[in-house]
């Protein structure tokens, strides 16, 4: 033992002796060491960078700035194999039908799907958190949004399913956004005036990009004078404002075929003709579900803003006795912070569950009519496998109406409103999957809380 030391100590004398005897050799070891890219031959580097996702190479390039023009070559070699990939026509699925909250993919290859159940089932999963409140568009689009370096980027979304399929790393945060200018899109505008200034900073503590929602947020009734004079009742504007949420509320929430989850979170008192309270200071309620988002850090989400300037709202039914159809407030329902998926703190996870039909086809879910909906896109011999694909934090797990005539209603009012109507957050999707010859049919149904 202290024969050891001795020689140790010795040694660690002649190893400083060097360092100051020939620190000029030092230096030009060191300064040898930084031209990294001479020590491999560019092919072998190539190589090396199929295997790095685009953020590490940025990463890479930012720590060695001498291989930029290699990662111009690389770019290429990316977009090209993307092109290219022979079995891309297999995983990335084509959309048969889109309600609210179902989605119908049809995969082109039963035997390749059967291969890659898993996989699969994450695209179709990824590609649900793209539509999500929206429809396929030209002036809607992905960008990814990085919090350390406040850059963003607009993401293929090709790219993005071929990641979730390969089951790459990915990072950053990925918007839906829309674009500013309809005549060309600018990444860093257009997330700018997709998302809420309040929410960037409660989530990626980012104090520079976003709208000011907030002071946005009013409802006034411009004009009232179809009210009928005997309506006391209704004279007072915070009951004709309370009457209107609650109307445009019911329209955009309860429409059977394009809700987006069953579950709501309600807020407020609630009333006998109102089965969601909407309460006057919705102003508040925007305040505290910003909160309660960064408290739930979901994966994915989407806030629905209500937005009219001059608006005529005619003859609004506020019982809960009738049908509800979102047509009657589509256009004025505008959509921010729309997180498709945060790979900064959240993974996804594919779970085959047990055969539940017994138990689907008896409750009145959104999960049972999307069933259904399957059911008439598959011979009825074929079975149907359910799966559902969980959004877990990393190293962390996240946790019918009886009609009747209706005889009560508030007359035409014309408003001028920026007002909250709720924030969808998703824990989880759920897949319905079933063969029809050669293709597999898999339909997707959100399951979340809408919170308002």
């Amino acid at each position: 033992m202290s024969t050891n030391t001795i020689q140790t100590g010795e040694l660690y004398e002649r190893s400083l002796s060097i360092r100051y005897c020939y620190p000029r050799l030092l230096e030009s070891k060191s300064k040898e060491s930084i031209l990294l890219n001479d020590q491999l031959p560019p092919e072998m580097w190539l190589h090396i960078f199929k295997y790095l996702h685009e953020q590490d190479m940025q990463n890479f390039i930012f720590a060695y700035p001498q291989f930029q023009p290699l990662q111009l070559i690389w770019h290429a070699q990316e977009v090209n194999r993307l092109n290219t990939d022979p079995i891309q026509s297999k995983f990335i699925p084509t959309i048969q039908a889109k309600y609210g909250s179902q989605t119908l993919f049809c995969f082109s290859d039963a035997d390749f799907f059967n291969q890659n159940v898993n996989a699969c089932c994450r695209v179709a999963a990824v590609y649900a958190f793209f539509l999500l409140g929206h429809a396929e568009d030209s002036q809607t689009y992905t960008v990814r949004y990085d919090r350390t370096t406040d850059q963003t980027c607009e993401v293929d979304m090709k790219k993005l399913l071929a990641d979730a399929f390969y089951n790459r790393n990915c990072y950053g945060s990925l918007y839906r956004v829309k674009q500013k200018d309809e005549n060309k899109r600018e990444p860093m505008i257009d997330l700018d005036h997709s998302v809420d200034r309040t929410y960037m900073t409660n989530r990626h503590q980012s104090q520079f990009i976003g709208q000011d929602l907030l002071s946005k947020l009013h409802l006034e009734i411009i004009d009232k004078s179809n009210l009928a004079a005997e309506m006391d009742y209704y004279k007072d504007d915070h009951e004709i404002e309370k009457h209107v949420l609650a109307y445009e509320r019911r329209n955009a929430l309860f429409d059977r075929n394009e809700k987006l989850v069953d579950e709501f979170l309600h807020t407020g008192d609630e009333s006998w003709y109102d089965e969601i309270a909407c309460t006057k200071n919705h102003i508040l309620g925007y305040r505290e579900h910003l909160l309660d988002q960064t408290k739930q850090e979901s994966g994915t989400g989407l806030f629905r803003m209500l937005s009219a300037k001059d608006y005529l709202l005619d003859r609004l039914c506020f019982c809960p006795l009738g049908d509800y159809n979102i047509k009657e407030v589509r256009k004025i329902i505008q959509l921010y912070n729309h997180l498709i998926f945060d790979f900064n703190t959240h993974q996804l996870s594919v779970e085959r569950l047990p055969d539940k039909a017994s138990s689907i086809h008896q409750s009145r879910t959104l999960l049972s009519k999307c069933v259904e909906l399957l059911q008439q896109s598959v011979p009825a011999e074929n079975p149907i496998s359910y799966y559902r694909v969980n959004i877990e934090k990393l190293a962390e797990k996240t946790q019918g109406f009886n009609h009747a005539s209706c005889q009560c209603y508030l007359p035409s009012v014309t408003i001028d409103q920026f007002s909250f109507l709720d924030y969808t957050y998703l824990s989880h999707v759920h897949l319905s999957v079933s063969q029809n010859s050669n293709n597999v049919f898999v339909l997707t149904t959100y399951g979340g809380i809408a919170a308002l």
